[in-house]
Parts: structure tokens; sequence; C-alpha cells
């Protein structure tokens, strides 16, 4: 065999797959159905979360439609009004128990606590009498307030069709519109939004129209033991403590339907991943109204500053309890008739006047108090034009005496 023949009859190595990239070629291959395989499921896997959130939205609000109307005629009869003769009983016992410690506390303090002794089992005769129709009234007002503002948004006037409305399908629905994001990263928006926005929205919803049943039953039974409350000092705001939370449960639907109705006008002022984030913070917010309520009605809580300042507003000193100022009043007294007694010339005056201060409530003594040093001054001048007008006499006489 020829040197030609050898070489013609030795063939080149083939190229492996790929272009001799050492085998990358069957990787691809492999890899690219693989990765679109594994972005389809999750795509599809965040598209689930997101449909089952919107689901588990739609349901609390359902739930809260149905939960969230209570039949005033269930509070004033039917079961509860079988309970309600056994609650009177016991607040009246409790009350009595109050009336004896409360006159007890009173011979104790020296007289103080006495206007309470009086006021109070009138103040718990008209919490009960009145608190389970007041209840029923302001209950079938939030019902109404409610459908008032939910009617602004659709036909029905309930909670369950607000995801139903055009504005709210649009930006948070089942098929919410997104076209200025891709594929991949709208699912993430979506699955994202689901996470803390609509799965917590529905549970929440549910859970506080829940609470609020609950609430409103459990309070209005026991709102004549705490009525019972009034009847002595150290038991009186547990009656206006009870009021604050019922209140605040009553008026938490008409709220939520507020905020609800201000978030979707808000929503339809954003588009795409905007409107997205607007429905989220919405449906976040209306689940923390309550907590807002609940703070601004402190002024009917006597234990708080708010409702302090209220009551020492409406009260006038002129018919003030003595010494229902914890003595503080009479302490004040005392260190002003003490300044008084020190001065030069007014110890008898001051003195005066600081008692009938005390006994006055204070009021009388501050306007004494600022006004005696214009009468010392007062009465120092005219001592003064007394000396005068002796020397000048005893310089007219002297003469004639003399003579």
């Amino acid at each position: 065999m020829t040197t030609a023949q050898w070489a013609q009859s030795v063939r080149p190595g083939q190229q492996p797959p790929g272009g001799g990239d050492g085998g990358s070629g069957l990787g691809t291959y492999l890899s690219d159905p693989i990765g679109s395989m594994t972005a389809s499921a999750f795509d599809a896997a965040m598209q689930k979360v997101w449909d089952a959130g919107i689901g588990l939205l739609r349901g609390g609000l359902s739930l809260a439609d149905d939960v969230a109307v209570v039949d005033p005629s269930a509070i004033i009869g039917g079961d509860a009004a079988s309970l309600r003769p056994t609650m009177v009983w016991l607040a009246t016992v409790i009350g009595l128990g109050l009336f004896f410690y409360q006159l007890i506390s009173v011979a104790v303090r020296g007289g103080r606590g006495m206007f309470r002794a009086f006021a109070g089992p009138v103040q718990f005769g008209i919490a009960i009498a009145l608190t389970t129709g007041t209840v029923a009234t302001l209950l079938t007002a939030a019902d109404g307030l409610t459908t008032m503002f939910l009617s602004s948004l659709s036909a029905q006037g309930d909670f369950a069709s607000i995801v139903d409305n055009p504005v709210v399908a649009d930006r948070i629905g089942p098929d919410p519109e997104l076209s200025d994001v891709d594929g991949e990263v709208r699912s993430m928006l979506l699955g994202l939004a689901a996470f803390f926005g609509t799965i917590p929205a529905g549970i929440g919803f549910s859970l506080l129209m829940i609470f609020r049943q609950a609430a409103v039953l459990v309070l209005i039974a026991t709102i004549p033991i705490a009525a019972a409350g009034l009847v002595a000092d150290t038991t009186a705001s547990i009656f206006w403590r009870s009021a604050r939370w019922i209140l605040a449960a009553i008026l938490m639907k008409p709220a939520l339907g507020l905020v609800l109705l201000v978030g979707v006008t808000v929503m339809a002022r954003a588009d795409g991943v905007a409107g997205l984030l607007a429905g989220t913070a919405v449906l976040l917010v209306a689940l923390a109204c309550p907590i807002g309520l609940f703070r601004l009605l402190a002024f009917v809580d006597p234990g708080t500053a708010a409702g302090a300042a209220v009551r020492s507003r409406g009260e006038w000193r002129g018919f003030s309890e003595p010494g229902s100022d914890n003595g503080t009043t009479e302490s004040v007294n005392i260190a002003r008739y003490t300044e008084q007694a020190h001065r030069p010339g007014g110890a008898q005056h001051g003195g005066s006047t600081a008692a009938a201060g005390g006994e006055l409530g204070g009021t009388t003594a501050v306007a004494d108090g600022t006004a005696h040093p214009r009468r010392e001054r007062t009465a120092g001048t005219g001592d003064h034009a007394d000396d005068h007008d002796a020397d000048d006499h005893a310089g007219r006489t002297q003469p004639q005496e003399t003579r």
C-alpha cells in the first residue's frame, strides 16, 4: 500500500454533537424542555394560589354577610329573653352588695362618695331599662348604613358582590389586568399578592364578623351585671368599658363598608401592578379598621385620658361633690392657708378665706386668694391715709392749745 492510499484510508475523527464542546449539546436538548416544564408548572401553581385566594376572599365576604346580621328581636325576645330575668336577678344581688360596700366606704372616708351612693342605684335602673333597646336600635342603624355604603359598589348592597365590581375585578379579580408585565413575573406577582393580601383578607373578614356577632350577644347578655358596677365608685368603669366594646362591635360593620368604598374609589385611579398593589393595600387596611375604631371610642371609657378629659369638662364645680378629687383641692387650700398665715397682716383674713375655700371645693379659695393682695394693698393705703389725717389734725390743734 502506498503512502497516498494509506492516507486516504485513514478518515479524520468525527466531532461529537454540539460542535465539539464536550457534550453540552445533549444537556441543552434535555434542559430546555425541563426548564419549560418547570416554568409552566410554577406559573400554573401561582395562578392556582391566586384563584384560591380569590375564592377564599369571596367566601369570607359571603360569610360576613351571613354572620354580620344580628336580629334585634333575638336580643329583645327569643332565646335571649329566657336568660335575661336570671341575669337581672343576679345583677340585682351584685348591685345590692356593692351599694352596702359604697355606704361603708362613705362612712370610712368621712362622707366622700355619698353622691355615688344616691346616684348609683338610679343609674343602674336606667342602664338595665334602656341599654337593650338602644343596642337594638343601633344595630338596625348600622345595617342600614352598611347597605347604603355598599350600594355604591354593587346593586345587591352586600360584601360578597364587591368582588364582581368592574373596578375590583380588573385589579384583584380572577384574571387581573397586568398587561405591562410578562408571564413569569405576572405569576410571581399574583402569588405574592395572594399570600399577603387576598388569603389574609378572606380569613380576617370571617373572623371579624364572627367576633362581632359573638361580642354583641355576650355583652348584651351580661350588660345587667356590668350595670350593677355603677352602684360603687370602684366598679363604675366596668359598665363604661363594656359600653365601649358594644359600640365598637356595632360600628365595625359600617366602618368596614366605608373603608371598602373609599378603597375602591382610590383603586380606580391605578392600573396594572399599581392597581394590584392598591387592591391588596385596601384589603389590609380594611382589616385594621376595628383597631382604629376602638381607639376612636376611647372617650366612652373614663379610665382613659380622653374619657377623663370629657368628664372633667362636663363637670360643674358648683355641684361637684366635696372631696371627689381625692383630697387634692384640700391640700391646695391648706398650702394657701399656710402661705397667707405667714404674710404680715393677712393671717386672719387669709385663714378664713382658705377655710371657706376648702368647704366650697377650692373655687372660692382661688378667687379670694387672687383678691387678697388687692385688699391688703387697699387696707395698707387706708392706714397710711389715716396716719396722715391724724398728723394734720394734730398740727392744726397744737397752736390753739399753745395760745
